[in-house]
């Protein structure tokens, strides 16, 4: 069926949402450096490869009214809502909406695949189980789903403390190398959301080049943000970037690249290849989900042979900046231990910190359930 002009534009095939509104979120606003929707863009980008006509609702700086403003402005033939946990009563609220105007809706992200009949229940037509754009290739039809996505000069976003530049320019540039873990943590919801299976999108190789434009198309850039579950799982994938990163001199000048670990994978690697190694890949910060002292006691197989102090100076020693990630509200915290867990992430001295909260995911394949 072709499309329709509403207005004075042409009615989508499907509208494609980011369900987080930062006026609800007082937290971010006094951080002011939100996350821009990547997933809903590339598959914006597909979508409209393949000829269909797409839009997409950022709810970033929107009220939650925007979004139904929308629908009744373009009258999409679907709606895709991305939903994580922190967004999921917006999208309720954007199913419902969608529902009353006769919208398909169609789910996807971290939070649904856990709960699918409960989004179901709620007047969703589809949950998405997996990535995205091999949903759309399986979906419409193609052989080759597993092709790779490419991923052309993704947004950038400001990355300066906000007492120095309230609207700093954009020197963060993001891509995603590879989505899902195999290690299966019990909290962690891209085990169900990717059956403990890690897709690659980006080959060691695709990586460096995907890094380039931004080397010399945008000076400002000083790091790329690469998004991974554990980029130190994959030694071999590591060792790839290390020696192409080691034949761009010029590029390493300018940039460096945010990489994703934990405190045992990061040990062994070091372990394998060697600290200066670890220097030569291109990584200038790496997130490291500290998690919990105790963590390795109770089944965590990612925290029970390397010294978490030991590695977050080694990491420093070498010019690497690291976010340490600490999570409150495991089955073995309680009163007595808490503030001891707290205190030893202090001691790590990390470059920056992230506190959260324990949420486990319905559906897991979980490493403690094997002890």
């Amino acid at each position: 069926e072709p499309r329709v002009l509403v207005g004075m534009t042409i009615r989508p095939d499907i509208l494609l949402a980011h369900s987080y509104h930062l006026c609800e979120d007082s937290a971010e606003q006094r951080i002011m450096k939100p996350y821009p929707p990547l997933g809903v863009l590339y598959l914006s980008a597909y979508l409209k490869h393949r000829g269909f006509g797409v839009e997409v609702f950022d709810g970033t700086f929107t009220t939650p009214t925007a979004f139904e403003a929308t629908i009744d402005a373009l009258r999409p033939r679907a709606v895709g809502i991305s939903c994580n946990m922190a967004t999921k009563f917006n999208a309720l609220r954007m199913i419902r909406q969608a529902k009353d105007r006769g919208v398909v809706s169609i789910l996807g992200g971290p939070e649904p695949v856990n709960y699918p009949h409960e989004y179901i229940a709620s007047g969703a037509d589809c949950v998405v189980h997996g990535e995205g754009v091999q949903f759309l290739r399986r979906f419409l039809g193609e052989t080759d789903i597993d092709r790779p996505i490419r991923q052309a000069l993704m947004p950038k976003a400001g990355g300066a403390p906000p007492f120095m530049s309230k609207y700093p320019v954009g020197n963060i540039a993001f891509l995603v190398s590879g989505l899902g873990c195999i290690g299966g943590c019990d909290f962690c919801s891209t085990t169900a959301l990717f059956d403990q299976h890690r897709t690659e999108l980006l080959s060691p190789a695709e990586l460096v080049e995907h890094i380039r434009p931004y080397h010399d198309h945008f000076p400002s850039v000083s790091q790329v943000f690469v998004i991974e579950e554990d980029h130190f799982r994959y030694p071999k994938y590591l060792e790839g970037v290390r020696e192409l990163w080691m034949e761009q001199p010029k590029m390493m000048e300018q940039l460096d690249w945010f990489a994703f670990g934990s405190i045992d994978f990061i040990g062994r690697y070091a372990d394998k290849y060697g600290w200066d190694a670890l220097a030569e890949t291109g990584i200038g910060t790496i997130f490291i989900g500290v998690e919990s002292k105790f963590a390795g006691e109770h089944g965590y197989k990612k925290r029970k042979s390397a010294n978490a102090q030991e590695v977050f100076q080694k990491l420093h020693s070498i010019g690497i900046r690291t976010v340490g990630a600490w999570m409150c509200g495991f089955d073995f915290h309680n009163h007595a231990n808490v503030t001891e867990d707290l205190n030893y992430l202090v001691s790590l001295y990390p470059t920056y910190q992230q506190l959260t909260r324990v949420s486990r995911s319905e559906e897991h394949t979980s490493e403690l359930q094997s002890h």
